[in-house]
């Protein structure tokens, strides 16, 4: 069963900053401030692209009461801002709200599904990890799909968040098997926009296969 906690997604930007400034600051903090009030860490992580390099994402989770969203906006450092933020509840994972640890690739992916359509994508997605996530061609691993807390009938987000070992894997995964394809074709026809930030967690790794400058 999946956890009943609030899960606030953030894009934060602080123009004039590299994203490890803005890391640090967010750390020293933004971070210790919103534990005192409740929100927990689940993942601080930097884009490989997509991203402006001045730009991090930050995942807290919350107790099931919680209003995060006004809350952060309050306790950015200096120059920061929220370039984009969403409040969302988990459906058939996580199950806990331990925070994102491994190194590696977390894809975040965001997808446009109508309030009536929501129930299907969960089903879709939850049948298709079954092939897809045991696949021998890449490693995957889906940690997170959430809808909006407050899913709107008509253009509300839900979000996916997916480790990959490697970029290559996530890259690999594009031709997943046979039973997970359908289902993943069937979700598309349910997805109003999509768009797919590849990052990496601040503090891993960069120098891991797939991950360096290219």
């Amino acid at each position: 069963m999946a956890t009943d906690s609030v899960f606030h997604w953030a894009r934060i930007a602080a123009p004039g900053k590299s994203f490890a400034v803005l890391a640090k600051s967010l750390e020293e903090t933004t971070l210790p401030a919103l534990s005192r009030e409740g929100g927990n860490r689940w993942a601080l992580a930097n884009g490989l692209f997509g991203l402006w390099n001045h730009e991090v994402i930050l995942v807290t989770s919350w107790a099931k009461g919680a209003r995060p969203g006004a809350f952060l906006s309050g306790k950015l450092p200096v120059g920061a801002s929220l370039a984009e933020s969403y409040e969302f509840v988990a459906t058939v994972r996580p199950e806990t709200d331990a925070p994102l640890e491994d190194a590696g690739v977390y894809v975040h992916r965001l997808f446009g599904v109508d309030a009536a359509n929501v129930d299907r994508f969960v089903a879709l997605s939850d049948d298709a990890w079954k092939t897809f996530e045991s696949a021998s061609d890449y490693q995957s691993q889906p940690q997170g799909l959430f809808r909006q807390r407050a899913h709107p009938a008509e253009g509300g987000l839900m979000l996916l968040v997916t480790w990959y070992d490697r970029l290559e894997s996530w890259e690999r995964s594009r031709t997943p098997p046979s039973e997970a394809a359908a289902n993943f074709r069937e979700r598309a026809m349910i997805t109003t926009r999509s768009v797919a930030y590849p990052t990496r967690l601040i503090g891993t790794n960069p120098a891991v296969r797939g991950m360096g400058a290219g």
